[in-house]
C-alpha cells in the first residue's frame, strides 16, 4: 500500500483534486475534515479555552479561533500542538480501515508544516496563482479578504511546497487538471 498527500494553500483545489481521485475509486482522508469533527469534542474545547482565554462553560468558534490565532503565533503553535497529534490518530485508525487498498490518498493544506508528509510515500502539492485562490475563497466560501490574506501569510509558499513536493500540479483554470490527476496516479501506483 502507498499512501500520498495532497497539499496546498487554502483554495489552490486540493479538494477538487480529491474528489476526482474518490470519484475514480480512490479513498481519500480529508485532514481539515478530521480537525474539523473533533473540533467540537470536549477534550478539544477545553484545551482550546485554554489557550485563548475563555471561561470554561463558553463555547470556543471557529471564526473566533481563526481571528485570535492568526493574530497570535504563541496561540497558533499551541492550537496546533492540540489537534494535529488527535488528527494523525485519526489518520491512523483510517490507514488500518483501508489497509485492503493499493494507494490512498491524505489531503491537508499543512501536510509540510505538521509532519504529516513524513508519514507519506510521496507528496503532490497543487499550485494556483494567489489571486485565483483569494477570489475562490471570497466568492465561492463567502469569506473575508483580510482573513484569507492571514491564512496564507500562515500557510507554506508555492515555492516551499513545490521544492518539497514529489509532483506538482497546476490549477489556473488554464491547464487540464483531470490529465495531471491521471499522471499523478500512473506516477506513484
Amino acid at each position: 500500500m502507498k499512501i500520498i498527500g495532497i497539499t496546498g494553500g487554502i483554495g489552490s483545489g486540493k479538494s477538487v483534486v480529491c474528489h476526482c481521485l474518490e470519484v475514480m475509486g480512490f479513498p481519500v482522508f480529508y485532514s481539515d475534515q478530521a480537525a474539523k469533527d473533533l473540533f467540537l469534542g470536549d477534550a478539544v474545547q477545553n484545551g482550546l479555552r485554554k489557550i485563548v482565554g475563555l471561561p470554561d462553560n463558553e463555547p470556543v468558534s471557529q471564526d473566533f479561533l481563526r481571528k485570535v490565532i492568526f493574530k497570535d503565533e504563541v496561540k497558533l503553535k499551541a492550537v496546533n500542538a492540540l489537534i494535529h497529534p488527535m488528527v494523525f490518530d485519526s489518520f491512523d485508525k483510517w490507514v488500518q480501515q483501508h489497509s485492503g487498498f493499493s494507494l490512498l490518498f491524505v489531503e491537508s493544506a499543512l501536510m509540510l508544516e505538521t509532519g504529516l508528509a513524513n508519514k507519506m510515500d510521496k507528496v503532490a502539492c497543487v499550485i494556483s496563482p494567489k489571486k485565483l485562490r483569494m477570489n475562490r475563497q471570497i466568492e465561492l466560501k463567502g469569506r473575508n479578504e483580510k482573513v484569507v490574506e492571514s491564512i496564507i501569510n500562515n500557510q507554506s509558499t508555492d515555492g516551499i511546497l513545490m521544492a518539497q513536493s514529489d509532483c506538482v500540479i497546476l490549477n489556473n483554470e488554464n491547464t487540464l487538471l483531470l490529465p495531471q490527476i491521471v499522471n499523478l496516479i500512473t506516477q506513484f501506483r
